[in-house]
């Protein structure tokens, strides 16, 4: 008897073609069967084929098992085989597509050209088929149910608000139906979905966005991908209570926004959907996980809502390794954009300079790992592109592959970097937060700085640079908390009512949560720095004292700089807000500061010893 062993191992035919691609076909057999299939090759230029397409978690990259092709052995993943066991018909043979065993993943040359043609594959595909490894244990059926409810009371709502839809329209109160549901037994269930491994994965969010229709399996049951994400797109547009996190989903429900308008319109403002930017979906999707590093930018590719400039700068290519991967991304989006706007996405980790990155190409790490962008979550604004005293960017330049040449004027140096918030477990963060805000506003107080801001605003600038001009909730409970806030820090320091708004003498004890609780994530992983000018800033976890502050042209905010080796050289340490010394009062009566470049607060244009012009980061 011939052992598995001694059997022929499949052997894969070059591809003819940079069009072409495999698909299998997969016999007919029962359940404890061996699995039997063929590999077939055609075009994507003409291709009859009617196949489907398997979206599925990769898992192990130890292939455990295997398939008898074409009378030859080939190695699969434990995953795959299960989903091809799901898949594979009782009595008829099933054309279908997954990467892992239609692309040779041993060829890199043939693993880059086909990963550039997934979208068509799976856009072509008659169906893709959502394969959810594991027991159920009765979940799915709940699941099904619930969302068919839900998304049948949003669509019926949604007709009602006319057409088109306006933007962003969905009451915000919820409707009288789902009211009735939101103690319903089965949301749970729901929970128990979304921490799902598949919707941890990078890859799925093209693959179903693409698909002509999508299937979900989990256990015996299947489920509609459009109950699914309707319902999920309300719970995170409008009932954000219902669960803690959707981090994972982000990404799937602007895409299906995009594609179902209706629903876009209805739960979106116009700018996040008339014209996103790639940059901020790679920033928006960094909490989901990829085999290689690389896939951050490959996976997203054939998207085809985000500007076609942005998505052909990712020319896939795994000969290389991910660092040069980011750089000829970041080098071909900066020269097709002719814009550095790239450089506000950059967060780097602790041993960045260390390791010679180089210090201008975004890694797209996780937020747990680098902290969240200054620009996560204001895609559109309200923050502008900062421009020069001329309202002009000047086109980037990269020399020499390492060093990109930018428009700035490099206008102040940190005279002072507080403590950095590390993560904090739910018992500690408060005590952590207050203890970080506290230290820095004492420092301020004691470091006998010039003042850029009204004597009687200085207050006012450090909470603005901690929450970056932002607030969250009704402006009353806001105020509330902020005056609650206040009233510690005066507390603390006595001398605070010095340099406080005329309010702070009708300030009495109350409750900070909401501040500590909405800065928590705007400090975690920075710093709070004072320059030698007075500015205040909340910066990258990198920044330290002897560095330079600076704008660049084209950036939504100023930046930490630190000189190198090299005369008019310098490394990016990271994007930093900085409140202006100009004052306004918005129409809801909050004071406020426009970040330090934004028109109308180009403080820097009064100073003598400071000049704009070309600088190189290295």
């Amino acid at each position: 008897m011939t052992t598995k062993q001694e059997s022929v191992i499949y052997q894969y035919s070059p591809l003819p073609s940079r069009t072409a691609f495999r698909y299998l076909i997969l016999q007919p057999g029962l359940d404890g069967e061996p699995l039997v299939g063929s590999l077939h090759i055609d075009s994507l230029d003409n291709s009859a084929v009617e196949y489907e397409a398997i979206s599925y978690v990769w898992g192990s990259t130890t292939k455990e098992e295997t398939i008898l092709c074409e009378g030859a052995f080939l190695n699969i993943s434990t995953n795959l085989h299960e989903a091809l066991t799901r898949f594979r018909l009782p009595d008829t043979p099933r054309a279908l597509w997954a990467d892992s065993i239609c692309i040779n993943q041993d060829d890199l040359d043939e693993k880059s050209c086909q990963v550039a043609l997934m979208g068509t594959i799976y856009g072509v595909a008659n169906c893709v088929l959502v394969y959810l490894r594991g027991n159920d244990d009765g979940h799915a059926a709940a699941i099904r149910s619930l969302t068919q409810r839900v998304a049948n009371i949003i669509n019926t709502k949604i007709e009602s608000l006319g057409t088109p839809v306006p933007w962003n329209s969905f009451p915000l109160t919820w409707p009288v139906d789902i009211q009735q549901l939101s103690t319903d037994s089965r949301w749970p269930s729901m929970s128990k979905l979304m921490t799902h491994p598949w919707f941890s994965r990078a890859w799925v969010v093209q693959e179903v966005t693409l698909a002509k229709q999508v299937l979900i399996t989990w256990g015996p049951y299947e489920l509609s991908w459009e109950h699914l994400m309707t319902t999920i797109t309300w719970i995170m547009r409008r009932a954000g209570l219902l669960f803690d996190s959707l981090d994972l989903a982000m990404g799937h429900v602007q895409c299906f926004g995009q594609r179902h308008e209706a629903t876009g319109r209805a739960f979106f403002p116009e700018e996040t959907l008339s014209s996103p930017s790639f940059l901020h979906f790679l920033d928006l999707t960094r909490v989901l996980n990829v085999s290689n590093p690389q896939d951050k930018i490959y996976a997203f590719r054939e998207i085809p809502y985000f500007e076609f400039k942005s998505r052909e700068a990712v020319q896939p290519d795994y000969r290389v390794d991910a660092l040069e991967a980011f750089r000829q991304f970041t080098v071909g989006h900066t020269q097709q954009c002719r814009s550095p706007e790239i450089l506000d996405y950059i967060t780097h980790d602790d041993d960045f300079s260390s390791r010679g990155t180089i210090s201008w190409v975004p890694q797209w790490q996780p937020i747990r790992e680098v902290g969240m962008p200054l620009v996560t979550g204001i895609a559109g604004g309200p923050w502008p592109r900062l421009l020069s005293r001329t309202m002009s960017i000047g086109t980037p330049k990269v020399i020499d592959a390492v060093i990109l040449s930018v428009e700035a004027a490099v206008i102040d140096t940190v005279a002072y970097s507080s403590s950095v918030l590390e993560a904090q477990s739910e018992d500690s963060w408060r005590e952590a937060v207050m203890e970080m805000v506290t230290q820095a506003w004492q420092a301020l107080l004691s470091q006998n700085l010039p003042n850029p801001y009204d004597s009687k605003h200085m207050l006012d600038a450090f909470i603005n640079a901690l929450t970056l001009g932002l607030y969250v909730g009704t402006l009353d409970d806001w105020n509330d908390s902020v005056t609650a806030m206040s009233y510690a820090l005066s507390e603390s320091s006595p001398s605070t009512t010095e340099v406080a708004s005329p309010w702070m003498s009708k300030v009495t004890k109350g409750n900070p949560e909401l501040f500590l609780s909405f800065t928590r994530t705007r400090l975690q992983k920075r710093r709070v720095i004072f320059t030698h000018r007075g500015y205040i800033g909340l910066a990258p976890n990198q920044a330290q004292k002897g560095d330079l502050c600076g704008i660049i042209f084209g950036c939504k905010t100023p930046c930490v700089l630190r000189r190198t080796s090299h005369a008019g050289e310098y490394t990016y340490v990271g994007p930093t807000y900085v409140p202006s010394c100009y004052t306004n009062i918005g129409l809801d009566g909050m004071m406020r500061f426009p970040i330090l470049g934004a028109e109308d607060s180009k403080d820097w244009t009064e100073w003598d010893d400071v000049e704009e012009g070309y600088i190189q980061l290295r």
